[in-house]
């Protein structure tokens, strides 16, 4: 694990906070934080912590983003199946 004390977390949670992908989330500054603080344990320098703190925000947030109608769609997968769909119609 790298021990890299990291100047720049303020930059990079500003970065954030104004961007076009987030900032109408109204992210909490303090959850963006311990995102920082954790993944500063196995960066190996600034680009990586970066890289690796947009990566799990993103997995963070990501499902909270979808517009998915998952009773819809269940209930259409459904349908599909009882129709005996070939191998091919199932990767449609």
């Amino acid at each position: 694990m790298a021990s890299t004390n990291f100047t720049n977390t303020g930059a990079i949670i500003e970065k954030t906070l104004t961007s076009a992908k987030y900032s109408a989330l109204d992210l909490p500054r303090e959850m963006l934080e311990d995102i920082l603080n954790q993944e500063s344990s196995f960066a190996q320098n600034t680009a990586d912590l970066e890289r690796r703190f947009r990566e799990k925000l993103h997995n963070i947030i990501a499902p909270y983003l979808e517009d998915i109608q998952y009773p819809v769609e269940t209930q259409k997968l459904r349908v599909f199946s009882t129709n005996n769909p070939d191998d091919e119609a199932w990767k449609t």
